[in-house]
């Protein structure tokens, strides 16, 4: 279940849908690195997004991120707030220039009881992110913060087209301390893990790009198939 894992996001968007909740939505375009909800104020309603890429994330009380879900084009966020009638739990952030469709509570409590497409669209999204927090559970308590690197690159590899017939670049490319922040490491450790892959000749940098071994993604594919 590659399309769940919370770093690499996409899922299949389905025009019908986007279409509907354009009818009824408000879009937003917003630039990146722009805050679009904060955590603990209202929620007056549900976001679809329709292009680009956001950021969720819990911020601790010495402003320590930790980085619980990167959604990009068809997820909806704010959902489960909304229909449990609490604040907003997570602050959100676009990642790069995106286009949001912002549903109010009327409209969304509306098209949950007369548009099947739509609800059964919200009860997916619901599910999937319950599946990713799981992985992130079992990520977190069995696995070592290499191996979580190691399973973040996998997931974030782009096998569409191989460099020197034995390389994959990465689709998006983090610093170290966004690694860090996302794994709830330290930059210095995000490092040394990068430096200990390199020396294995599990992940190569070209131009400040690093790209995975073919050889070493295809073993991962076997071992993370089915998984989230």
């Amino acid at each position: 279940m590659k399309e769940a894992y919370n770093l690499t996001s996409p899922v299949q968007q389905n025009p019908a849908l986007e279409a509907l909740i354009r009818r009824q939505a408000t879009a937003i375009t917003l630039p990146a690195k722009k805050i679009i909800s904060e955590a603990e104020s209202p929620c007056e309603g549900v976001y679809y997004i329709a292009g680009g890429q956001t950021r969720h994330y819990l911020l601790g009380a010495d402003g320590t991120e930790k980085v619980i879900l990167v959604l990009s084009a068809g997820w909806f966020f704010q959902e489960v707030d909304l229909i449990l009638q609490t604040h907003v739990r997570l602050y959100a952030v676009t990642e790069e220039k995106s286009e949001l469709l912002f549903i109010p509570r009327e409209v969304f409590v509306t098209l949950m009881h007369k548009e099947p497409l739509f609800s059964e669209a919200i009860h997916r999204s619901q599910a999937l992110k319950a599946a990713i927090l799981l992985g992130e559970i079992e990520s977190t308590a069995f696995h070592t913060g290499k191996d979580r690197l190691l399973k973040l690159f996998y997931h974030n590899t782009d096998p569409s087209f191989p460099f020197d017939g034995k390389w994959y670049s990465l689709k998006k490319p983090y610093t170290q301390q966004e690694l860090g922040t996302m794994l709830g490491v330290s930059r210095v450790t995000v490092s040394k893990f990068i430096n200990e892959f390199c020396d294995d000749g599990i992940i190569r940098i070209v131009n400040r790009r690093m790209q995975i071994n073919i050889d070493h993604y295809n073993r991962l594919d076997e071992a993370y198939a089915g998984r989230v």
